[in-house]
């Protein structure tokens, strides 16, 4: 009976070590949950109502596709009606079946208007010409494109550079002002 009392007693004193360290090694895994938790919320901006990674966006009007966006994170703040992207990616379609690729490292989406401003390292591509600058506003009801910054437009036969420039997609024309300059080679004629 001694035997079976002191077996009891050694085995009561490590199951309650085993318990009691189970019961420490849930806290410290809580608490570290709790503040890698808390560290994500914190980082998120304190007006955003929502974040999301790998977005996809179109925009249509009269049942036409304008523009489609992707981008690998958004930040949606609905009391500015804005959508904050990084690592945009978009594809304007124009009316005579062509597309224009623009990337750029963030972008700003007005919501309520999707209007557009996106900088860092933005580039245009199309089948002609490719367009760089810092930054680039596109205004959706008019389907302009602007930047108020340096650009540089290249294509197989000219280079030019200009310190602003607007895009007219409806027209499919461009003007570039203020201390324009540019090189075309070759023969435009063939």
């Amino acid at each position: 009976m001694k035997r079976f009392s002191r077996k009891l007693k050694i085995g009561l004193f490590f199951g309650t070590i085993v318990v009691g360290c189970v019961i420490f090694f849930v806290f410290i895994g809580l608490r570290m949950v709790r503040n890698s938790h808390e560290k994500l919320v914190s980082s998120i901006n304190s007006n955003t109502t929502m974040s999301i990674d790998n977005v996809h966006q179109t925009a249509t009007r009269d049942g036409v596709k304008e523009w489609s966006l992707d981008a690998s994170s958004a930040e949606l703040i609905e009391s500015g009606k804005k959508a904050l992207f990084k690592n945009v990616s978009v594809i304007f379609f124009l009316k005579d079946d062509s597309r224009v690729l623009m990337t750029a490292k963030e972008g700003i989406l007005q919501t309520d208007t999707n209007d557009l401003t996106i900088n860092g390292n933005v580039v245009i591509n199309n089948n002609k010409y490719k367009i760089e600058t810092e930054k680039l506003h596109y205004k959706h009801n008019s389907r302009m494109v602007s930047s108020d910054e340096s650009v540089k437009i290249s294509g197989e036969l000219m280079t030019f550079k200009a310190d602003a420039m607007t895009f007219d997609m409806k027209t499919s024309k461009m003007l570039l002002t203020g201390n324009v300059k540019g090189t075309i080679s070759g023969s435009l004629y063939k």
